[in-house]
């Protein structure tokens, strides 16, 4: 059934853009790579009045069983508890390669169904849209305070004698707003709202700054829908003193929207490119690779993919079977992270029959909620922050193909979401591509200067707010946190607006620096990108058309 695998498929991918930091110790400093513009400024910085409120991305454990007295019961649904995976493995792993081998595709669907139902019980909503009773995530938004936001326990005493320094808050010293991702936006925004005054009562702060990292632009997105841009309280509208969007997903991730909307092409060539930028290029993983490439050369890639692509054909017209909607099917937060267009063609992949349609009214009603209201008003909102004086930064990355299951193949993405949605339209050089030596920038902008990047893989004149928005090479999706402090400090806490243009060490471009730090991207450090078969040692004719003998 083309839906199973639909939703199949975009699993790895949302495994992928969990959110999580990484810390490294850097051997070189970033003084000694570049001279750094902005470490004076950052230095001279206000960070003690203004708290940070961070909202992550997807990715958050959910749990069963929540609501018992005995804790010794709770198992995650998400990722699957081994005691409940392992043995669904073993029961219906047997069954379902027997069917890809003997291209059984019935088989293939009686063993595929039951598992992802057995191994993901409960992760799935209740057909209105809400949480099944006794799941959800264990982390605590409190801040020590409770649901009238008094203290829970009295406040230690004050010390005679001493002094007690300032909080400096930043973007590395932030509260981190936890969120169960399956939730519907409206109700995530209304979570949201609780957390900041939460903030807000323990910092004695009348603001906060606001970073969004992947899904979290989602739900950051609907927060400043219904607490800023169409709030009349102006008490409730100041709450907001700057905004940074990170790697986000608010615009659809395209690894996501095309399966669940049955726009599915599954290519050898982009499987084997795919798994090499998931080995690297350390000299231990070489190995493996250059074994999977030969692989590729007789075949086994090219067949894999047909089997799926041949599968997924059989199968177009079967109903949609209760266990998937039961699972990643019937998760509103999951259908916020698909663009308008994609939205439209999942709702009718999946929900064509009318009474699938009046079964499930009220989680399409969340559904549309951000897709009618939220979406279309994004530019309105940005627009209305940087006309009342917040500041306001866009961050992008790049240097990596999509997972191989869409209808696009060749995108440029972080590993998750696609460079152009990221950054409100950014034209973009296929991934092993560029856009041309002779290429000229698409529009004028007001500034009248260059906006390509130097590897001529990116033209941000086409992005929605090109002054403000940067982008970064080779950084991979969950690796945004670390890399662009900084930077998010600077947007943060400048008495200004600032701007690429502002810094020479934070252009529009930047490429990251032996894992450690962000460089700018320039002529001399730049690589053009050659299509992925000339790169190919034992796979080129096969890539090419040729016979491999």
């Amino acid at each position: 059934m083309k839906r199973l695998i639909s939703v199949m498929l975009c699993i790895s991918m949302l495994f992928g853009m969990t959110a999580f930091s990484v810390s490294a110790d850097d051997a070189v400093s970033r003084d000694d790579i570049i001279f750094a513009e902005s470490a004076e400024d950052i230095k001279k910085l206000d960070m003690g009045s203004i708290p940070v409120v961070e909202v992550p991305g997807f990715g958050v454990t959910i749990y069963r069983n929540l609501h018992t007295e005995d804790e010794s019961d709770d198992t995650t649904v998400f990722g699957p508890s081994p005691d409940r995976l392992v043995p669904a493995l073993f029961k219906y792993l047997p069954g379902f390669l027997a069917g890809l081998v003997f291209r059984n595709f019935g088989l293939v669907s009686e063993n595929l169904g039951p598992f992802v139902l057995e191994a993901f019980d409960g992760l799935g909503c209740n057909p209105d849209g809400t949480m099944k009773e006794g799941t959800g995530i264990k982390d605590d938004n409190s801040l020590g305070l409770d649901e009238n936001l008094e203290p829970i326990a009295p406040e230690a005493p004050e010390v005679p004698g001493e002094e007690t320094e300032a909080p400096v808050y930043s973007y590395r010293n932030s509260f981190t707003f936890r969120f169960d991702w399956r939730k519907d936006m409206h109700t995530l925004s209304g979570e949201l709202r609780d957390f900041i005054e939460r903030v807000k009562k323990v910092t004695g702060s009348e603001q906060v700054a606001i970073t969004a990292f992947s899904q979290g632009n989602c739900v950051v997105m609907t927060y400043l829908y219904e607490y800023y841009y169409t709030e009349t309280d102006p008490e409730v509208r100041d709450d907001v003193y700057a905004v940074v969007f990170m790697c986000g997903a608010m615009n659809g991730v395209t690894a996501c929207a095309d399966p669940v909307s049955g726009n599915i092409k599954l290519e050898g060539l982009s499987l084997l490119r795919f798994v090499k930028s998931l080995l690297g290029d350390s000299f231990a993983t070489l190995g493996i690779y250059y074994m999977l490439e030969m692989l590729y050369a007789v075949g086994l890639f090219d067949g894999l993919a047909g089997i799926v692509n041949d599968y997924i054909e059989a199968e177009f017209d079967s109903v949609v079977d209760p266990y998937l909607l039961e699972t990643f099917g019937g998760i509103p937060g999951f259908f916020a992270m698909m663009s308008p267009e994609r939205y439209k063609d999942a709702e009718e992949f999946l929900f064509a029959a009318p009474e699938l349609q009046e079964k499930y009214a009220g989680l399409l009603q969340k559904n549309r909620y951000f897709h009618n209201e939220v979406q279309p008003n994004m530019g309105n909102i940005i627009d209305t922050l940087m006309a009342e004086g917040k500041n306001v930064g866009i961050f992008a990355e790049y240097g990596y193909p999509i997972a191989p299951f869409t209808m696009v193949n060749d995108i440029m993405t972080d590993s998750s979401v696609c460079t152009a949605d990221e950054s409100f339209g950014a034209t973009c050089a296929e991934v092993d591509g560029i856009l041309g030596f002779d290429y000229v920038q698409a529009k004028e902008c007001e500034c009248g200067r260059n906006h390509v990047s130097a590897d001529l893989q990116i033209d941000a004149s086409t992005c929605l707010y090109p002054d403000i928005t940067w982008f970064a090479k080779n950084l991979r999706h969950d690796a945004a946190s670390r890399f662009w402090g900084d930077l998010v400090d600077l947007i943060i806490y400048s008495e200004e607006q600032i701007t690429i243009w502002d810094y020479s060490d934070y252009p529009q471009f930047m490429i990251e620096y032996e894992n450690s730090f962000l460089v700018p991207l320039t002529k001399e450090n730049a690589i053009y990108a050659v299509p992925f078969e000339d790169t190919l040692i034992f796979g080129k004719n096969r890539a090419n058309g040729k016979s491999i003998y």
